[in-house]
């Protein structure tokens, strides 16, 4: 079966699980959870530093005046970026994100099912692994505003790539595979840790299946690893060398941030028909933003299939599909697991990880490595069909194919639109002199983020995944300075030109004068003299 007409069976099953949704795509956003206004923003920062001020998006003064912030550890998703540099002169930035949206989905059920073929599965058990890998509780959980997540296929085209390479070495597919990877490493910080997760464990087990080694074997290696020292290996090092020059702040709770064994199982809060499962995930703790990826009975099911077939122990390549489902499940779980016995805990990987390797503590939530094991599980579910199939059982695996999709079936999809006050529009017509920014004390979060995408001025604050501890004290120095009225310490201090304030913060600006411009509930404000913007 073609690529092109597989990619168009899954497109239109994400449109039909997601509608009437598509109907609203070319104005509004997919999502509703806010973060989908942060990626919007990371749109427009990247064509701005790239195109406009060509400088590298990663370190931006345009927010967090005057010192700026490192936006390593922020989820700037470049290749999204990069992708809406080629298309900005002809589509919307809402019409781009549909784009990435339905890149994510239909293209992760395509490399999917590729990789289901490259394991010898049939045709109907490749398309149902594509379809599980793609069309999951877990992914459509990041469709609430993740984008960075959403784009799922980059991982999924590493996952598929290695395989082929340690199969058939060349340096043609070396550096493909290495490039694979460094487009992970852009994409999304936990994608990337799960990128290396699942390498290890494949590298591990076709090494155990004893391949025969020669020298171009040798050779094809070793351009593999010099490929991705160059590519991945420098954006490590720039990454680490930032947080140990600027130590951060913020971050996730890794207690709340790790997954309970029963909602590995059982669909959550997202899920089409939570009611029934409310009284199973509602009692659990963490982040029900995060939580809702269970698998649902259905893929345990096939999975347990999959697992007392031959098939499974003749190849390598599923066997380390059922390490990987085993490893990244556990490391899901967090640095505490529980038993089922009050006060006890079972020894755990994440731990270990975290003692090995202290900078795994950014990762904050590990439910989100439970990626890993959902793929996994769809990969093993298409063994479980191809199987049955082979012994006639094709009610057995119209039943459970059911309740795969049932036990998948998200919530309707909301879409954002956020209104735009005319002050932000007009805004932009305003000249900020050159040296100077915005202090926008009204708006906050993503918000604060998307009117800037409006009025494209640099600002004080922002809502950035992370901060450091300078530009943490500098934010506290400038509130307080708002909370006394200090206008001319704004401006000579911090060069904040204007401000955008409430009436009740106006209130306490001594000499203020009247607003330049002004709407409901705030006004802008000019904090210098003229001569003091000279």
């Amino acid at each position: 079966m073609k690529a092109k007409f597989v990619f168009f069976i899954y497109l239109l099953l994400f449109l039909a699980l997601t509608w009437p949704a598509i109907l609203d795509a070319r104005s509004s956003f997919w999502g509703a959870s806010s973060d989908e206004l942060q990626a919007v923003w990371n749109l427009w920062w990247t064509h701005k530093a790239i195109v406009d001020l060509g400088i590298s998006p990663y370190f931006t003064q345009w927010l967090h005046f005057p010192s700026g912030i490192s936006l390593l550890a922020h989820p700037l998703a470049l290749p999204h970026g990069l992708l809406y540099i080629i298309l900005a002169p002809a589509l919307s930035p809402a019409e781009i994100c549909t784009l990435i949206v339905l890149l994510g989905f239909a293209g992760s059920a395509l490399v999917g099912f590729l990789i289901a073929r490259d394991l010898n599965l049939s045709t109907p058990a490749a398309l149902f692994s594509g379809y599980a890998a793609s069309f999951s509780n877990y992914h459509f959980l990041h469709l609430r505003g993740h984008y960075e997540f959403v784009s799922l296929e980059l991982l999924l085209l590493w996952l598929w790539l290695l395989p082929r390479f340690l199969n058939r070495p060349s340096r043609r597919q070396a550096i493909v595979a290495a490039f694979a990877l460094f487009a992970v490493a852009l994409l999304n910080y936990y994608y990337f840790v799960a990128a290396g997760i699942s390498a290890l464990v494949i590298v591990a087990t076709h090494a155990a299946s004893r391949p025969n080694i020669n020298a171009t074997v040798v050779r094809s290696y070793l351009t593999l690893m010099g490929a991705t020292l160059a590519t991945s290996g420098t954006y490590v090092w720039y990454f680490f060398r930032s947080i140990v020059a600027e130590p951060l702040l913020g971050g996730h709770s890794v207690q709340l941030g790790s997954l309970h064994p029963v909602e590995a199982i059982v669909p959550g809060r997202f899920w089409r028909f939570s009611e029934l499962s409310n009284q199973v995930w509602s009692n659990l703790p963490g982040y029900e933003y995060e939580h809702s990826v269970g698998l649902g009975l259905g893929l345990v099911i096939m999975t347990g299939i999959a697992a007392r077939t031959k098939v499974l122990r003749n190849s390598w390549e599923l066997r380390a599909w059922a390490w990987i489902f085993v490893v990244a499940l556990w490391l899901s779980f967090g640095p505490l697991v529980p038993s089922g016995i009050e006060g006890l805990h079972l020894p755990s990987l994440y731990a270990v990880l975290d003692g090995l390797f202290p900078f795994s503590r950014l990762s904050g939530v590990p439910a989100r490595l439970f990626v890993l094991s959902t793929i996994a599980a769809a990969l093993l579910a298409g063994v479980a069909v191809q199987e049955l199939l082979k012994q006639k059982r094709r009610v057995l695996v119209a039943l459970l194919a059911l309740i795969v999709v049932i036990e998948n079936l998200p919530q309707p999809i909301q879409m954002s639109n956020p209104s735009i006050p005319s002050i932000i529009t007009d805004l932009r017509q305003e000249v900020i002199p050159s040296g100077f920014a915005l202090l926008d004390a009204v708006n906050r979060g993503p918000l604060q983020l998307y009117y800037q995408t409006v009025h494209e001025k640099p600002m004080a604050f922002g809502y950035t995944a992370r901060i450091t501890k300078r530009v943490n004290k500098q934010n506290r120095a400038i509130r307080r300075l708002i909370g006394k009225g200090a206008a001319a310490e704004l401006c000579e201090q911090y060069h904040f030109s204007h401000a955008l304030l409430t009436p009740q913060q106006a209130q306490r600006f001594v000499g203020l004068g009247a607003p330049i411009l002004q709407t409901d509930g705030q006004g802008l404000y000019k904090l210098c003299s003229s001569e003091a913007t000279v």
